[in-house]
């Protein structure tokens, strides 16, 4: 633990030092929004063979934050304090900043542990000498109704959907890289599995790399680790990978943050909004503008969205990705990953899969569209080119 600790504070004194002031020469930054994954947790789950799955290596709970992923957290507001220094004020002000998490403790806990890193009580905000710590509000959504962030609400139109494209993308995927998939069913008890039991193993051997890599089975250590980082990424693409189940599944967040913005620049909203939230919010946030990388996003791995205003009155929007607490916030390198936007460009992107609650809930019930979404010659012939297009992508950049 020691070990994790001096790592984290290290690399992110590093991370301090490269950032930039997130300020342009010219224009001014008028908004900020940030989606960030939590910290270090425990394991969610894992396979029938791992002994360490087990709840006296875990006593905190399954899926439950670690010190070191409160201490990651804490990095990050400083972080985050040094590259908006001069936008934002040193004491906290409730018209400046809104934060909103998933209703889940570790992502809770992560934003808390941020605020307390990018918040550092002034003297005259300090309220116990013993305690040099500000309380600021953590909104959240409750879980059942949690179409936004967490993205767990319940639609059978998008299950509907996510079936049929995981149906086909495990069908293509389990030819081409059968090696892997019988050694995992071999070694972990499993009988069978699909592209996102690999997302669970890939997710759990992180976990335990980070904490402690003894915990990694020998068998696991000998596999192409590429290979099995780029299948765990199509289990979160998967949710994402076409433009009738992003409005689903991320359309509600675009929406919220388009309004957001948009209510920033008519003066209306706290300049600078702050999401935490998981790696599937990540992923799908980033994969349904087309820059996603196919690589789990790793503990407060975090999307910038920056709005600076020109001296002639226009708008543009920078997306800018933080990999993970050792690297620094940067331009998306990923063909046709577009990082900079006027603003109304931005917009004009997201539009196809903007959708509020209201609509969502709608969509989310008609449960004859799901029908209709996928069957048919017609649907079908045109919902299949566009799942195998993105298998066929997939193949090619990561054989």
């Amino acid at each position: 633990m020691a070990g994790l600790v001096a790592r984290v504070l290290v690399l992110s004194v590093l991370g301090l030092l490269a950032t930039s002031e997130g300020n342009d020469e010219k224009d001014e930054l008028v908004a900020t929004a940030l989606l960030f994954r939590h910290g270090d947790r425990g394991p969610l789950e894992s396979f029938p063979n791992d002994k360490y799955f087990d709840k006296k290596y875990w006593p905190k709970g399954f899926g439950q934050m670690l010190n070191v992923g409160k201490l990651r957290a804490y990095e990050l507001g400083k972080y985050i304090r040094h590259r908006y220094r001069t936008f934002l004020a040193n004491e906290y002000k409730f018209e400046e900043i809104h934060v909103i998490s998933s209703d889940v403790d570790r992502a809770i806990m992560t934003a808390e542990s941020m605020l307390a890193g990018l918040y550092p009580p002034p003297k005259e905000d300090i309220w116990f000498e013993h305690l040099l710590w500000e309380p600021i509000p953590v909104h959240t959504i409750p879980y059942e109704y949690d179409s936004f962030i967490n993205m767990k609400a319940k639609c059978p139109h998008y299950d509907a959907l996510y079936g049929k494209v995981t149906q086909m993308v495990f069908q293509e995927l389990r030819e081409r890289y059968q090696d892997i998939f019988s050694t995992i069913i071999e070694n972990t008890g499993w009988e069978d599995i699909d592209v996102d039991s690999i997302k669970t193993i890939v997710g759990t051997m992180y976990v335990y790399s980070m904490h402690n890599a003894s915990y990694i089975p020998e068998w696991y250590n000998k596999m192409n680790h590429k290979h099995l980082k780029h299948l765990a990424g199509v289990a979160f693409a998967v949710p994402t990978y076409t433009k009738e189940i992003q409005r689903l599944t991320s359309g509600t967040f675009y929406n919220y943050l388009v309004n957001y913005l948009d209510g920033v620049i008519q003066g209306e909203r706290p300049k600078f909004l702050v999401i935490s939230g998981h790696d599937t919010t990540v992923a799908s946030v980033l994969n349904t503008i087309d820059c996603y990388d196919y690589e789990p996003p790793e503990f407060t791995a975090m999307v910038f969205w920056e709005v600076y205003k020109a001296k002639d009155g226009t708008y543009r929007l920078d997306l800018l990705y933080k990999k993970n607490s050792t690297s620094d916030a940067e331009p998306i390198r990923i063909d046709n990953c577009k990082t900079s936007f006027t603003y109304d460009e931005f917009k004009a992107t997201v539009a196809p899969i903007l959708i509020n609650v209201d609509q969502w809930k709608h969509e989310c019930s008609a449960t004859g569209r799901a029908t209709a979404a996928v069957a048919g010659s017609t649907g079908t012939r045109q919902f299949s080119f566009l799942i195998m297009s993105a298998v066929v992508l997939f193949l090619n950049n990561f054989a």
